[in-house]
This record gives C-alpha cells, sequence and structure tokens, in this order.
C-alpha cells in the first residue's frame, strides 16, 4: 500500500512540473526608453532674417524732430558652444552680418532724413529649455553696427553724419528643432538698441547740434551644424 501511495504523489509531482512548465513565464522583458538628443557641442551656422528700425533724429536748437523708419535684409554666419545639464541647455553665440537696411522720411517743412546700417554683430548668451529635440531658449548679449544718417534741408544741399562702429544690447527668443545628431533649424526674434549717439553743428551751421537714435528689430531663420560632444544619451531602462 505504501508503495502505491508513494508512486501516486511522484506522478502527480512530475506532472504538475510538466504542467506548469506549459505556462509562458510572465516576467516583462526590459523596456528600453527611446534616446533623448544633447545639445552639448561646440556649433556653426548661417541665418539670414528681415529687419524693421527706426532712427530718431532730434534737434532741440531748431526744435526739430523726426523719426526715420528704416528695413532691410541681412544675412551671415555664426557659431557657438551649448552645454547641457538635464533639460537646461547653457550657450555663447557670436554672429556677423551683411546687411542692407535703410530708409527716409520728409517733415511738414520739405527737410529730408535717411538713415542706413551695412552690418550687424553680436555676442550673446543663450538659456534653453529642451524637451529632446526642441530647445526653446532666451538670448542676449553686447551688439554691435555701424550707423549713418543724411539731413537734407528743403531746397539745401545734403549733410552726412556717421555715427560710427556703435556698440549696443540686444535681447530675444527663438526655438531649435534638431533635424539630426549633428543638424538643426531655428526661428528666432531679436531686438537691438544701438542707444543716442550726438553730432556737433555742421561748419556752416545749415545743421545745428542733434541727437539720433538708433533701434531694430530683426527676425530671422538659421540652420546650424553641430560638432562632437554626446549625441544622445538614455532617459531610462
Amino acid at each position: 500500500m505504501r508503495k502505491i501511495i508513494l508512486s501516486a504523489v511522484t506522478l502527480t509531482g512530475l506532472t504538475g512540473t510538466a504542467f506548469a512548465a506549459d505556462f509562458p513565464d510572465r516576467k516583462e522583458p526590459p523596456v528600453y526608453a527611446a534616446p533623448m538628443f544633447n545639445w552639448t557641442g561646440f556649433y556653426v551656422g548661417a541665418q539670414v532674417g528681415g529687419l524693421w528700425g527706426q532712427g530718431d533724429f532730434a534737434d532741440p536748437i531748431d526744435a526739430v524732430w523726426n523719426n526715420t523708419n528704416s528695413s532691410g535684409v541681412f544675412g551671415g554666419l555664426h557659431a557657438g558652444y551649448n552645454y547641457q545639464i538635464n533639460s537646461l541647455v547653457l550657450g555663447l553665440q557670436a554672429e556677423a552680418n551683411l546687411m542692407n537696411a535703410s530708409g527716409s522720411s520728409t517733415d511738414a517743412a520739405g527737410d529730408v532724413f535717411t538713415s542706413r546700417q551695412t552690418w550687424l554683430g553680436s555676442i550673446d548668451g543663450r538659456l534653453g529649455y529642451a524637451i529632446d529635440r526642441t530647445l526653446i531658449y532666451a538670448v542676449g548679449g553686447v551688439a554691435f553696427t555701424n550707423t549713418t544718417h543724411n539731413v537734407i534741408p528743403f531746397g539745401g544741399p545734403s549733410y552726412g553724419f556717421t555715427g560710427g562702429n556703435s556698440t549696443g544690447y540686444d535681447i530675444g527668443a527663438g526655438i531649435e528643432y534638431a533635424l539630426t545628431n549633428h543638424w538643426s533649424a531655428s526661428i528666432e526674434y531679436r531686438y537691438y538698441d544701438f542707444g543716442t549717439s550726438d553730432f556737433g553743428p555742421t561748419p556752416d551751421l545749415n545743421i545745428s547740434a542733434h541727437s539720433f537714435t538708433v533701434a531694430d528689430n530683426t527676425v530671422r531663420v538659421g540652420l546650424s551644424y553641430k560638432f562632437g560632444g554626446p549625441e544622445a544619451v538614455f532617459a531610462g531602462y
């Protein structure tokens, strides 16, 4: 009798083991997160855009004030470096642009005022928030340009004034998207303020001492190529 009971127990155990082996393994396979883009690295690129600005002529002696609205296009090159810490991206960038921005206006007395800028540059810091391949950022720093303006009194000769290489500031914001691990495209707005330049009277005193203030707005698109640096990091497992 004992042998029969032992045989039954053994058979039951073997059957249970075989039956359990027929069930699939319920252990979930590991889940891998998609790699996240990393913005760290040096980059170079080019940009092109449009400008609209204003030059304010002020002659308090002759009680003459005039606003010269200017517009034009620009294009140039940029280079910089980004460093990413989690979702925070810190950057430094320099750029130089050639441009053709000009404008003119005529006051009630028939006097004509013109203004022109031929180049624009800046050295800027960037602070951004990265969402994988999308970077939303603010930008600002020191800006440089050249400013010239002419005054043509009604019925008189033209007087040209050169403000020289003016220094001011720029501030703006943009969004950049990584098309590949190296190429990215951006769209950006910036405001430039180059302050006020003072000018003495002309030799024959037809134009009194005056000041000229320059401010610009720009919208541009850019294309950048990132060198080296970590291309991707895993979000987790």
